[in-house]
């Protein structure tokens, strides 16, 4: 790691952190923690964390703020019928918040219209949906984090850390983000979910006989697949 890098001017916020039903609690509570650290290795606490429910969404508490978090959840939901935290992504969206998710959280920016076109990432296993529900939307599943400034993603369920560090990075600067990053033994950036992912080909694509063909070869890995048998 880096160290003594420059420091831009500190910026104080407010960053939101969006516990819906069936949220990752620990990717929620990780976020705030690391927050913390970083505000008491930059000696002033710049970074000022509040989490929202999803009644406090609905009752449209808690003003404007310099980013929303949508963390990973643990319950498969998608967050269709969740038109109160679109409206409110919207809104902040349109206020100037930077709007982030991690993992599936992104299924929520999504709902809420502010990806079409945009670039973006989520963990590898959901790539399949998420590219099926949303063909607009430009998703680039080997990176672990993808910035662009008013939009934040990342993929995989523990990517709330390098989430997390870049939006230290952004505030507190970067030498407060690298040390942040060793404190919890993290890379501060660089990482590429192309690390982790497996080859995994599609079979439910309407196609019996080549789906056929790829149980077929899945069951015989050590058998003659050339072009020719196949």
């Amino acid at each position: 790691m880096t160290n003594h890098l420059p420091n831009p001017p500190i910026e104080a916020t407010t960053i939101a952190i969006i516990a819906y039903d069936g949220v990752q609690m620990s990717a929620v509570l990780g976020l705030e923690d690391l927050f913390t650290i970083a505000n008491r290795l930059c000696a002033v606490a710049q970074l000022h964390v509040t989490i929202l429910s999803t009644g406090d969404v609905v009752a449209n508490l808690g003003g404007t703020y310099g980013a929303i978090i949508m963390p990973p959840n643990i319950n498969a939901a998608r967050g269709a019928g969740d038109a109160a935290i679109h409206s409110f992504l919207r809104h902040q969206h349109q206020l100037g918040s930077t709007i982030c998710s991690a993992c599936a959280g992104v299924f929520w920016l999504a709902e809420s219209g502010l990806l079409s076109g945009r670039a973006v990432t989520t963990h590898w296993a959901l790539v399949p949906e998420f590219a099926e529900k949303y063909p607009n939307v430009r998703l680039l599943p080997d990176e672990i984090l993808i910035d662009e400034r008013d939009i934040v993603t990342a993929g995989g369920m523990m990517a709330w850390l390098d989430l997390g560090l870049s939006l230290v990075e952004r505030h507190l600067g970067a030498q407060v983000m690298t040390d942040t990053a060793r404190v919890h033994q993290q890379m501060p950036r660089g990482r590429r979910q192309a690390n982790y992912r497996a080859f995994r080909p599609r079979t439910t694509h309407g196609d019996g006989a080549i789906s056929e063909l790829q149980h077929w070869m899945a069951a015989n890995v050590d058998g003659d697949l050339s072009i020719a048998t196949l």
